[in-house]
């Protein structure tokens, strides 16, 4: 289903595509307006990716469900809040969350255009966060022997034990691949601002 906005007219390649196929999209913006906001989302809600193609085209792969492709225009010269991420669209709750943490440097997307918001964290992950929410202070010595000396999180390790933010899964391992449950990532919150 597509749903145009004022000031513009948004059509598709196919009116009953099936399963994986490669859906373009065509944007005509009214005269003195500009695309402001392309979304296509499936039937449960969730964001499908969109790729631009030109200034007047964007394709995405069609799920197992129908879709709904949302277009939003503005007048010319107006649209200056570009989305950081493709699969970050301003309506999601995560949002200024996701800017926030990549601003201060907390975090960053998995790829130059993406953020995979519903993608696992490991516990090396989370508890990198949380040393670079505090600024990333100096730390080392970690005892674990699933943390080499050169890793990315080698030093996040070191200072949550240090500060009792987090222990290892066991005497001589830290698991920093493992998936952080919720659990964990509140009580290492809770423990943080302790």
């Amino acid at each position: 289903m597509i749903e145009n906005g004022q000031y513009g007219v948004v059509t598709a390649s196919a009116d009953e595509p099936y399963t994986g196929t490669r859906i373009t999209v065509t944007v005509k913006p009214d005269s003195g307006y500009e695309l402001d906001e392309l979304t296509v989302t499936d039937a449960k809600g969730k964001d499908v990716k969109v790729t631009k193609r030109s200034e007047a085209t964007y394709t995405f792969q069609m799920p197992d469900s129908k879709v709904t492709v949302e277009a939003a225009f503005a007048k010319e010269g107006t649209v200056v809040d570009q989305p950081l991420f493709s699969d970050v669209s301003k309506n999601d709750y995560f949002h200024d969350a996701v800017e926030w943490a990549v601003d201060k440097g907390i975090t960053s997307g998995t790829s130059a255009t993406t953020f995979s918001p519903n993608a696992t964290v490991t516990r090396g992950q989370t508890v990198t966060f949380l040393w670079r929410a505090a600024g990333s202070p100096a730390a080392s010595g970690s005892s674990f022997s699933d943390v080499s000396a050169d890793a990315y999180y080698a030093q996040a390790v070191a200072w949550v034990v240090k500060e009792n933010i987090a222990a290892g899964t066991s005497a001589s391992t830290f698991s920093p691949d493992a998936p952080c449950t919720r659990a964990q990532i509140v009580a290492f919150l809770y423990r943080d601002e302790r």
